[in-house]
């Protein structure tokens, strides 16, 4: 069995065995630093690659959501469209038009009757006019009456008032008819004709 003897002072061999612990502390802390140091490094790298996916991931989104909204934009403009072409439809389909029905009123002459004022304001909706006028005698206003009762597209005509006066000695009455007229399309009337009746209606109508 062998044993090793130190020559060196105590203080020595003290000194050199502390420097050895010190060598082998400092390679450890720096094994340990290495290891900090590569961590970090893997941290730092990971961090970059992260953001830079994130900012690609945006840069995505944001076009994303630049398309979305440009479709809706097409999509409001669609439904807006929808819609007119419904209401216009709707007009076609569901109410008389309204110049043929004018151009209808204007036609009707009767001697003895001068309508003066048309009211058709709520028209799109009630498909109500309402005509103000005079007539000399209560039979030509009754054979008025039984023309607009038997017009195309008329569902009604009701005398709301009638009154008489004299004016210059003679009597005139003064007639508020309503009429409501019915659903559907009126069939087109021609150019031509629509011309004629406005023509001959401008001559007895005052339509506001």
């Amino acid at each position: 069995m062998k044993y090793r003897v130190s020559l060196l002072p105590e203080r020595n061999r003290k000194r050199i065995i502390g420097k050895k612990k010190a060598e082998k502390g400092r390679g450890v802390a720096n094994v340990v630093m290495l290891v900090l140091l590569a961590a970090l490094l893997v941290t730092i790298v990971g961090k970059v690659a992260a953001d830079a996916k994130l900012s690609e991931i945006q840069a995505k989104n944001s076009e994303y959501e630049q398309k979305v909204s440009a479709l809706q934009q097409y999509r409001d403009i669609n439904n807006n469209l929808q819609s007119k072409l419904k209401l216009i439809n709707d007009i076609q389909v569901n109410e008389p038009q309204l110049y043929n029905f004018v151009a209808r009123i204007g036609n009707v002459n009767r001697p003895g009757i001068s309508v003066t004022k048309m009211d058709c304001v709520e028209w799109k909706t009630t498909r109500l006019c309402t005509l103000t006028g005079t007539a000399t005698s209560r039979t030509a206003f009754t054979e008025y009456m039984s023309e607009l009762e038997n017009m195309q597209g008329v569902k009604s005509a009701v005398c709301t008032s009638y009154t008489v006066s004299v004016t210059d000695g003679e009597p005139v009455a003064t007639f508020v008819v309503a009429i409501t007229c019915e659903g559907g399309a009126a069939p087109i009337v021609e150019e031509t004709t629509a011309a004629t009746s406005t023509t001959a209606a401008s001559d007895e109508l005052a339509v506001e």
